[in-house]
């Protein structure tokens, strides 16, 4: 954001015009919210910085691991966390309107965290552990229930016991980058949550090796 060579490296991306443009997937809004924010946290908006992590949490739900850095460094915190939800409340309306919020969230923690799903091992996409099943193995710990949760709580907590202020896309590449490595299913479209956050910490190399792997 502050370089133009990273906003021409975003815009001319070709597996950004892939995944946003010709495949049509929502993560590129989602990621368009999530730098929106982090800009209105670093200018000290912490308000305006909540309103636009709820919108892009509205598109994919990965934004929300930054809504306790934007908490730590307010000053209102009740105000924020209420803006916060109240522009997310039509979204949670709706699926709980429409009666998938139990089958959503079945889906992230369960048909898609736990490998083991109705007795079959399962991995998609550019999952490490897809190795794993093409092993054969039948069963598999859920990394992503008994390592990334912990670890993001843990993590958090410690930064905001200690009152750390770190970098929110350096945070936001941690975070990432431990659920990328714990998660099962993780699909092509998904690099698009990081690359802009490299781009924002002007990490051209790592930015280009998040680009080519899913293309490939």
């Amino acid at each position: 954001i502050n370089s133009s060579h990273a906003s021409r490296y975003w815009l001319l991306n070709p597996f950004i015009l892939v995944a946003g443009i010709a495949w049509g997937q929502l993560d590129v809004l989602s990621a368009f919210f999530l730098l929106f924010s982090i800009v209105e946290l670093r200018h000290g908006k912490t308000g305006i910085s909540a309103v636009m992590l709820a919108l892009g949490t509205s598109f994919k739900i990965f934004p929300v691991f930054l809504l306790p850095i934007i908490l730590l460094n307010s000053r209102n915190k009740l105000r924020d966390l209420g803006l916060f939800l109240l522009v997310l409340l039509p979204n949670i309306l709706i699926y709980y309107l429409t009666g998938s919020v139990i089958g959503s969230l079945h889906e992230l923690f369960f048909s898609r965290s736990v490998p083991t799903f109705f007795g079959i091992f399962s991995t998609n996409g550019v999952s490490w552990q897809v190795i794993v099943r093409s092993l054969g193995v039948e069963s598999f710990p859920s990394l992503f229930l008994y390592v990334f949760i912990p670890f993001y709580i843990a993590f958090t907590a410690f930064l905001l016991l200690r009152k750390i202020r770190p970098s929110p896309g350096r945070y936001m590449i941690v975070v990432l980058t431990v659920f990328f490595l714990t998660y099962n299913y993780v699909n092509p479209q998904y690099f698009i949550w990081i690359i802009p956050l490299l781009l924002l910490e002007l990490d051209y190399s790592s930015a280009f090796c998040l680009s080519l792997i899913p293309m490939v």
